[in-house]
C-alpha cells in the first residue's frame, strides 16, 4: 500500500463491495484449518474476519499502511486474540515473522504500482509448496470511472495540484500477470477474470472514501466537494461501478527451488 492515510471509520461502511467480493474468492479457496496466512492489504479487517474463521487452528496477520485501517481493524478482530496479528507496514517492506502457507490478499495489491517487486516479496514470504491467492483489479477495470477522475484532474481549479502527479492503480493484464509470477519462480499459476456490478449506498462517500482518497489528498480543504461534484457528474451512472478483477493463485515450488531473478 502507500503511505495514503484512509478514513477506515467510513470505508468500514461502504466496502460492502469488497466483502462480498472477498468472502466469494475466499469460498473458492481450500483450507486444511491450521495454515500461517497473510492478509495483504487487509483495510479494516472485515475480509480477514472471514479468514481468520476459515483457520480456527492457524494464524493470521494483517497488513495494512494505514494506520487507521489497522486500528479498525484491531476493533473488528478483537475476539480472535493472540490467533490473529496486525501490523502496519508498507507492503513492500513487511517481512513476516516465520514462512507462511498462504498469502491472502482482495482489493488491495492495485494500489501498487511496483508489482514485479512486490510479488517477488511475496513469493519470499512463502513456504516452500506455499499459496498465493489475490483478487485485484486488472484489464480496464474502472473504464467507467476513470476518464470522469483523470478529466477532473486536468481542469480548473484543480489542473495546477496534480502536476506531475501519477493515477495510484495498476491494473495487470491476465497474460502480464501470469507471464510476472511465472518470471519470478511461482508455479501452477491461474487467471482467471471476473465480474461484479454494485450499486452503492451511499455513492458519494464511496468516491470520497475509495475512488478518490488519493487524488483528494493533493487538494486543499475547501476543493475536496468541488472535485468530488466534477468527477460524479462526468460520469454516466455514479451510483453504480462496474468493476473488472482478476483471481490469481499460484504456488512456490515445494522442491526448494529459490526465486529466479
Amino acid at each position: 500500500m502507500s503511505a495514503t492515510e484512509w478514513d477506515a471509520r467510513s470505508y468500514d461502511r461502504n466496502s460492502d463491495m469488497q466483502l462480498e467480493s472477498g468472502r466469494e474468492f475466499l469460498d473458492e479457496i481450500e483450507l486444511r484449518g491450521d495454515e500461517v496466512a497473510v492478509d495483504a492489504g487487509c483495510g479494516s479487517g472485515r475480509v480477514t474476519e472471514l479468514l481468520a474463521e476459515r483457520v480456527p487452528r492457524g494464524r493470521v496477520t494483517g497488513v495494512d499502511a494505514s494506520e487507521a485501517m489497522i486500528e479498525s481493524a484491531r476493533t473488528n478482530l478483537a475476539r480472535f486474540d493472540s490467533r490473529v496479528e496486525l501490523v502496519v507496514s508498507d507492503l513492500l517492506e513487511f517481512a513476516p515473522s516465520e514462512p507462511v502457507d498462504l498469502v491472502f490478499s482482495t482489493s488491495a495489491l492495485h494500489w501498487i504500482a511496483d508489482h514485479d517487486r512486490l510479488f517477488a516479496r511475496i513469493h519470499d514470504w512463502l513456504r516452500p509448496g506455499g499459496r498465493l491467492a489475490v483478487l485485484l483489479g486488472g484489464g480496464d477495470n474502472l473504464r467507467e470511472v476513470l476518464p470522469a477522475i483523470i478529466a477532473a484532474t486536468r481542469s480548473d481549479p484543480f489542473a495546477d495540484h496534480f502536476d506531475g502527479f501519477e493515477h495510484p492503480w495498476k491494473y495487470p493484464g491476465i497474460e502480464e500477470a501470469v507471464e510476472r509470477l511465472q518470471r519470478i519462480g511461482f508455479t501452477d499459476v491461474r487467471c482467471e477474470p471476473t465480474e461484479l456490478n454494485y450499486a452503492f449506498e451511499d455513492p458519494r462517500e464511496f468516491h470520497r472514501t475509495v475512488y478518490l482518497v488519493v487524488h483528494l489528498e493533493m487538494l486543499p480543504p475547501d476543493l475536496h466537494e468541488e472535485f468530488i461534484d466534477a468527477v460524479m457528474e462526468a460520469e454516466d451512472d455514479p451510483t453504480t461501478g462496474r468493476f473488472l478483477h482478476i483471481k490469481l493463485t499460484a504456488r512456490r515450488p515445494d522442491n526448494g527451488a529459490g526465486r529466479r531473478t
